[in-house]
Parts: C-alpha cells; sequence; structure tokens
C-alpha cells in the first residue's frame, strides 16, 4: 500500500533502494556461509519486493540504477558458485 500510494517513479526509486540493500545482505549472507562452512542458502522471494505485483510491479533492470542492482546479484551467484555454496530460491508461502 504504501509504494501504491507514490508516484512511479518514487516507487521505483524506494524499490531501488531496498533492492540494492537486499542485494547487499545476500552477500554478506553468503560470505558469512562461506566462513562457517553452512554450505547451503534459501533466498526468499522478499529479496525482489513486489516483483510480480500486478500494480506496481517492475523488471530489474529497469529500476533507477538497475545495471548495478543485477550486477550485484549476479556477483552473488558468481561468489556462491566459486565457494561452491547451493543457492536455493523459493517463494514467500503467502
Amino acid at each position: 500500500a504504501a509504494v501504491s500510494r507514490l508516484s512511479r517513479a518514487g516507487a521505483l526509486d524506494k524499490l531501488a533502494a531496498i533492492v540494492a540493500h537486499n542485494a547487499e545482505m545476500l552477500d554478506a549472507s553468503l560470505r558469512f556461509c562461506d566462513a562457517n562452512g553452512i554450505g547451503c542458502f534459501r533466498i526468499g522471494s522478499s529479496v525482489l519486493p513486489l516483483r510480480t505485483h500486478p500494480k506496481v510491479g517492475y523488471v530489474p533492470h529497469l529500476l533507477p540504477g538497475g545495471r548495478a542492482l543485477v550486477r550485484a546479484f549476479r556477483d552473488c551467484g558468481a561468489y556462491a558458485a566459486d565457494r561452491g555454496l547451493r543457492v536455493t530460491f523459493h517463494p514467500d508461502q503467502y
């Protein structure tokens, strides 16, 4: 509801900031797993909030700074692959 009350540009800015934070936290989580011998990490779909929402959904690379955001997630994937971490992606229960 909060995002839907913003202008489209404002909503995309807000979502881009959240997605950027989530990419940083994913990187930190993967590094923690690697450092602590945890071989698998489950990523919830909330890492890209409202991505498929019919009214406020978005395409990640079209967000403000989207190319850098996509690169950050790809870097996470490369890190996981390089370290042999198993990464799974699951939708939230709702």
